[in-house]
C-alpha cells in the first residue's frame, strides 16, 4: 500500500527452501529457537493520493533553474498550483460465492506442505489439499481442530486464531475436480519476550488438522507455539481486483532526482513520462509530489505548454521542483505521482543534510 502517496512496505515472499531453513531452525534448538527471515524490500499496492489542502511553493522558488533538470531537451518547470483532485474510489470487493459441491472428507484429500513464506519474525506453512477422489468436491471454512506432533511422537491439542499475518488469505472457496487443488495455512511467530528463548515443548514437525467435510489430514510442518499460532480458511485465494489503469494507462514515470538534498532548499528533479502504447498521448494533467517526514502534498499542472503529447513509445521529460521543509527528517520519502494512474508513478527516498550554519562576523 501507499500511504500520502508515498510506498508502505509489504511482507515479501520467501522461497520454499529457505523458509524450509528456517522452519529447521525453530524446531531444532533444545533451548533456543530462533527464526530469520527476509526483511522487505518489495513496494505495497499503491493508495490514492491524500486530499490534504495544497501546499504552495513558496515565492522564492522561480521555474527551473541552472540544474540537472533544466537542459534544451527538458520541458521546463511552471509554478502553477492546483487544489488537490477528488479521491478515486475503488471498485466494491466482491463477495465470496458459496461452494459449488458437498464438503471435501478426509478420505478425497492427500495433504502436503506446498511452501512458506515469511517476513519481520512472522512465519506461514502453506498447505497443499489436493482431490485424489473421482468425484467433485469442495473446500471452504475453517479447520474444526488442529494438533501439533513433536519430534518424539508426542502430541498436543492447540487452539489456533483464525488469521494470519500475510495478506494471502483463502477466502474463497475451492471447487475441486479430480486432481486440482486447494489450500490453508498455518502462521506462527516468534516476535515475542519469549520468543528469544522459546520452550523446546512448544515446536512440532507435523500436524493433524479437522475438515469441514468430516476426518482429519496428516502432513509434515515444523512450526512453534511460543508466541501463539493461527490457521487461515480453507480455499483458494480470492480473484485479483479488476485491472485499475485509471487515467493514461500504458504511461509510465521515472523520476531522476539528486543523491543528497538541503532542508529548507528547493530539490530540483526531472521526471520522464514515457508512452509504452502504439498510439500518441495527449496531456492534460495534475501531477502530485509528496513528502514524509513532515507530511507535505503539492499539486501543480503538467507544463503541457512545453509538451503536451508523448509520442507512441516516446518519452519526455520535465524539469520538476519542490521546497524541502528545514524541519525535513534524514531519511525522507518522496514521491511523484499523476493522481489516478496506476502506472504513472515513482518514488524514492532522499537523503536529507542539516542547512549550513551561517560564519559569524567579526
Amino acid at each position: 500500500m501507499r500511504l500520502g502517496g508515498v510506498r508502505t512496505a509489504k511482507p515479501s515472499r520467501v522461497t520454499a527452501a529457505v523458509a524450509a531453513g528456517v522452519l529447521v531452525a525453530v524446531v531444532g534448538a533444545a533451548s533456543a529457537v530462533a527464526v530469520v527471515v527476509a526483511r522487505d524490500s518489495r513496494p505495497a499496492p499503491r493508495a490514492a493520493a491524500p486530499t490534504g489542502p495544497p501546499v504552495t511553493s513558496p515565492s522564492r522558488i522561480v521555474t527551473a533553474s541552472a540544474s540537472a533538470s533544466a537542459s534544451a531537451d527538458v520541458v521546463p518547470w511552471v509554478d502553477d498550483p492546483v487544489s488537490p483532485p477528488p479521491p478515486v474510489s475503488p471498485p466494491p470487493t466482491p463477495k465470496p460465492p458459496a461452494p459449488a459441491y458437498r464438503a471435501c472428507t478426509a478420505a478425497q484429500l492427500s495433504a502436503a506442505l506446498a511452501g512458506s513464506q515469511g517476513s519481520t519474525q512472522h512465519v506461514e506453512s502453506i498447505v497443499a489439499l489436493t482431490n485424489v477422489s473421482d468425484v467433485n468436491c469442495s473446500l471452504s471454512g475453517y479447520p474444526t481442530s488442529l494438533v501439533g506432533i513433536r519430534a518424539d511422537g508426542s502430541k498436543q491439542a492447540l487452539r489456533p486464531d483464525h488469521q494470519s499475518f500475510f495478506a494471502e488469505g483463502y477466502s474463497w472457496p475451492a471447487n475441486l475436480e479430480p486432481g486440482k487443488t486447494g489450500r490453508f495455512a498455518i502462521s506462527f511467530t516468534l516476535g515475542c519476550v519469549a520468543g528469544s528463548a522459546p520452550d523446546p515443548s512448544h515446536a512440532f514437525t507435523q500436524a493433524v488438522v479437522g475438515l469441514p467435510g468430516g476426518g482429519t489430514a496428516t502432513f509434515s510442518t515444523k512450526f512453534a507455539t511460543t508466541c501463539g499460532v493461527s490457521v487461515t480458511a480453507f480455499g483458494q485465494p480470492a480473484p485479483p481486483p479488476p485491472d485499475l489503469t485509471g487515467k493514461y494507462p500504458g504511461l509510465t514515470a521515472k523520476a531522476d532526482f539528486p543523491d543528497t538534498v538541503v532542508a529548507g532548499a528547493t530539490m530540483h528533479y526531472a521526471v520522464t513520462l514515457t508512452n509504452t502504447t502504439s498510439e500518441d498521448m495527449r496531456l492534460d494533467p495534475v501531477y502530485g509530489q509528496w513528502l514524509y517526514p513532515p507530511k507535505q502534498a503539492q499539486f501543480f499542472k503538467l507544463n503541457c505548454g512545453g509538451a503536451a503529447t508523448v509520442p507512441a513509445h516516446g518519452s519526455v521529460t520535465y524539469a520538476m521542483q519542490m521546497a524541502i521543509p528545514a524541519t525535513s527528517s534524514d531519511p525522507a520519502k518522496f514521491s511523484w505521482q499523476i493522481p489516478g494512474s496506476a502506472e504513472a508513478f515513482s518514488g524514492f527516498v532522499l537523503h536529507v543534510v542539516p542547512a549550513p550554519s551561517s560564519s559569524p562576523t567579526s
